[in-house]
């Protein structure tokens, strides 16, 4: 990502986004933790939790970044005119900076403060145990969420932030599915609108560069502000779809 679309990015919003990686390490691993532990020295991004990480830990670790925004960049975010923003990123996204940051800006010069904003879903709760995505029934026992946004990539304004913090911090259990909890479960408890985005916002299909390749019409990638490939892929498949996508104009 440091030699993708973060670059790119910082150039086209001048240095206007913040950007923060939320890692989770168990303090077992001792050698993973010395070794962020320095890339943090240097870059001064990385928020790192020790604890051990799973995907059970997503609703926690979004909420962590939120609380960790919200008391460490208000003086930053305090000198912005426009409304401040928190998009929350998977790490299998592939980021278009200039079309992200125009919608960045269109939605944080809107005159609402207080919304959660993305591509809208409905999910039906798991109830298999043998699912990645299973929730019991004495955790939560709606058979649905409602609606929220899909996880790859959601945005929360300043004000729902303190909200959803504050609210997070009261839960007795907290699911881990935190697309469907943060910006579902918890935003409709609190009567925070959903805004829906353009559809071009997202692209589901996947693997990108095969999906690119076949098509005649690969310039249509050039509206997406995030691509979510499927499945999930190495670091150096990450560089080869940029890699591809850049050199042939298509970012």
């Amino acid at each position: 990502m440091r030699r993708t679309w973060i670059p790119r990015l910082a150039n086209y919003s001048n240095n206007q986004v913040i950007l923060i990686f939320m890692l989770a390490i168990d303090t077992n691993e001792t050698e993973a933790l010395n070794r962020t532990t320095e890339e943090s020295k240097l870059y001064g991004d990385l928020l790192i939790m020790k604890l051990k990480d799973s995907y059970r830990m997503w609703t926690i670790k979004t909420l962590s970044a939120i609380d960790y925004i919200l008391e460490s960049c208000s003086d930053q975010i305090g000198q912005n005119q426009s409304q401040p923003l928190f998009l929350r990123l998977t790490q299998d996204v592939l980021v278009n900076p200039k079309p992200l940051f125009q919608l960045f800006m269109r939605l944080s010069n809107t005159s609402n403060e207080r919304f959660c904003a993305g591509a809208e879903t409905v999910g039906v709760v798991v109830r298999n145990p043998g699912s990645i995505w299973y929730v019991p029934n004495y955790v939560y026992s709606s058979p649905n969420y409602g609606e929220y946004c899909q996880g790859c990539g959601f945005f929360i304004t300043f004000s729902a932030m303190e909200e959803l913090v504050q609210y997070g911090s009261c839960l007795e259990a907290v699911m881990y599915i935190d697309d469907a909890v943060i910006t579902g479960v918890m935003r409709q408890q609190l009567k925070i609108p959903l805004m829906k985005i353009p559809e071009n916002y997202i692209t589901w299909k996947g693997p990108i560069l095969e999906s690119i390749t076949r098509n005649e019409t690969a310039d249509r990638y050039k509206q997406y502000s995030i691509m979510h490939n499927q499945p999930q892929i190495t670091p150096t498949e990450y560089g080869e779809i940029w890699n591809y996508l850049h050199s042939n104009n298509l970012l």
